[in-house]
């Protein structure tokens, strides 16, 4: 697969280009440092750059673990300002609770 690059100019030209990817339906921009070449792992040439949101949310029950967190907490459920509820518990949370808050 061909992937068009683009060279950008300053930060605002980033923001714009990050404002076009988003509007079409894409996650976000990936900055390479010139020279560099593609590592097929995590590399400090490779900047990912997307639109964090960030909202509040009410702890509204959980889902007991399975598998390997059984006998834990598998998930917390949520519900949002927008009243949307959804359920998730990732690794860092998991592992303290207390200080991913």
């Amino acid at each position: 697969m061909v992937v068009e690059h683009e060279k950008e100019t300053n930060r605002q030209h980033v923001l714009d280009q990050l404002e076009e990817i988003e509007s079409l339906g894409g996650e976000g921009l990936m900055l390479r440092k010139p020279p560099s070449q593609y590592e097929g792992r995590r590399s400090g040439s490779l900047l990912n750059i997307k639109t964090f949101h960030d909202t509040e949310g009410v702890v509204i029950g959980y889902v007991p673990g399975k598998g390997r967190h059984e006998g834990s907490t598998g998930a917390l459920k949520y519900k949002m300002q927008s009243g949307k509820a959804w359920t998730r518990m990732g690794p860092k949370m998991r592992r303290s609770p207390a200080s991913s808050t």
